[in-house]
């Protein structure tokens, strides 16, 4: 209970107004403002800024590609089986870092330099269907807003803060089994998600989400433009890290599950 009030609504009604909010998501294109503020491996402030384009498919497909002065710079992404992070800044040192999912750790996302792997930002997004199974509902606070909890204790657990009146998603976060937050995304302000072939598609998403990691020491904000639902060109592309590196001629390649001495040049 909240303060001695009511207690808080039941976990299946929580999770149909939030399904309900984000149904008809199939394939989101958005334009995207990416900030980084924080500190590189060797401690020296870090301040970036760039714009592009963000494509989200369902499960764990991401493609997000990001550029200065019309070029394009990096490229951060994952298939269903693949992750990736592509490094165009310097043309001479192209470089791309490919990991399996299943090997995916807190450290690699540390040596891609971001604080969130590529597989785990389409959670982060607050754009997709959420289970009842194994829920559990607490106020956080007031009467307002309802933490959705997922896992036991000494386990991975996933915490949602949930707006009981609009369903969206104030906060989302991944916490360790030592628990501690590994990975957490703060939403402010929400928007319509425009579709163009389905006008009673009511799905909506957050304007601006602030990203933060435990192996990350910084802050990276994302702000998000005019997201649609629709069929976005060259799209198989964007999902094949093999044939991002034969386009934007990579040389250096890295496999994250294996030592960098066993870069494939």
């Amino acid at each position: 209970m909240a303060d001695g009030g009511a207690p808080p609504p039941s976990v299946a009604e929580i999770v149909m107004g939030y399904n309900a909010r984000v149904a008809g998501i199939t394939r989101l294109w958005t334009r995207t403002a990416v900030q980084v503020d924080g500190r590189d491996e060797r401690g020296e402030r870090l301040r970036e800024q760039a714009e592009g384009n963000l494509i989200v498919e369902p499960g764990v497909g991401v493609a997000l590609t990001l550029g200065k002065l019309g070029d394009t710079v990096f490229l951060f992404g994952s298939n269903d089986r693949l992750y990736w992070w592509i490094d165009l800044v310097d043309a001479d040192q192209k470089m791309a870092l490919i990991g399996r999912h299943e090997h995916a750790t807190r450290e690699k996302a540390r040596d891609l330099g971001v604080p969130v792997l590529p597989g785990e930002l389409v959670g982060l997004l607050g754009i997709t269907p959420i289970r009842a199974e194994g829920a559990r509902a607490r106020w956080a606070g007031d009467e307002r807003i309802v933490i959705l909890e997922w896992g036991a204790p000494g386990s991975v657990t996933d915490r949602i803060w949930v707006d009981r009146s609009t369903f969206m998603p104030r906060r989302i976060e991944r916490v360790g089994p030592d628990g501690r937050v590994a990975v957490a995304a703060t939403m402010q302000a929400s928007q319509r998600i425009e579709a163009r072939s389905d006008p009673g598609v009511l799905a909506t998403m957050a304007k601006r989400y602030e990203i933060t990691g435990s192996t990350f020491d910084g802050t990276v904000r994302v702000s998000v433009y005019d997201p649609q639902i629709r069929p976005s060109p060259a799209v198989a592309t964007l999902f094949d890290p093999e044939r991002l590196v034969e386009q934007f001629g990579v040389a250096r390649i890295y496999d994250l599950d294996r030592p960098r001495a066993a870069a494939r040049p």
